[in-house]
């Protein structure tokens, strides 16, 4: 296990911190999101179009974990945030651009629960290094997608594996008990798809 996604402060803070207490013998990448910007948190995502406040935020992540330098960040925005601003990819390519510039960030994670239409016109603004997508069994990105992404030299992390946990609800329905070749077979069926490299729940 190398990737490592969070959300919430108390999860930033706790895996920074067990990075530090028990370092792995191998590099690990860590992906996180602007709080309060990100999907529906912010009216139009404003905040990531606005370099001083995505900057300052980025900053508050790097001193909550004790990093120098975030590996990916994680960009949802919705589509009112294009509806509302024509310009919106530029203001928010042109900031991601800055803050790789200043070593605040290696690469850009296109996100959004707001379709296809979004995900894709993201991966073709050329402003992102990877798309984050749930992929499951029972919810997944139309390969047209993932395949676009390749297409473009991105990376395809996904998520959702297991449905939140769900997919074991299921299961136990269905009358199936061994779990751990359940959740194995999941993890299997997501990296026989040729576009996805990286794969988190």
């Amino acid at each position: 296990i190398n990737f490592f996604e969070v959300t919430q402060d108390s999860e930033k803070e706790a895996l920074g911190r067990n990075l530090r207490e028990c370092p792995p013998p191998y590099e690990v990448y860590i992906q996180t999101r602007p709080e309060r910007m990100a999907y529906s948190y912010d009216k139009y995502n404003l905040g990531m179009a606005d370099l001083n406040k995505l900057r300052t935020e980025v900053q508050r992540i790097l001193k909550l974990m004790q990093i120098a330098r975030l590996d990916f960040l994680n960009c949802p925005p919705m589509k009112w945030a294009f509806d509302h601003d024509p310009d919106y990819l530029d203001k928010l390519g042109y900031n991601l651009g800055q803050l790789k510039k200043e070593g605040l960030l290696r690469y850009a994670a296109a996100d959004t629960f707001s379709g296809e239409e979004i995900y894709r016109k993201m991966i073709e603004s050329g402003v992102f290094d990877v798309i984050y997508v749930n992929f499951n069994f029972g919810d997944h990105t139309p390969m047209e997608t993932l395949k676009l992404a390749k297409e473009k030299g991105m990376g395809v992390v996904t998520r959702e594996v297991y449905m939140k946990g769900d997919l074991f609800k299921m299961a136990k329905q269905a009358g199936i008990e061994d779990t751990v070749s359940l959740a194995e077979a999941a993890m299997r069926w997501q990296l026989t798809c040729a576009p996805v490299v990286l794969s988190c729940e």
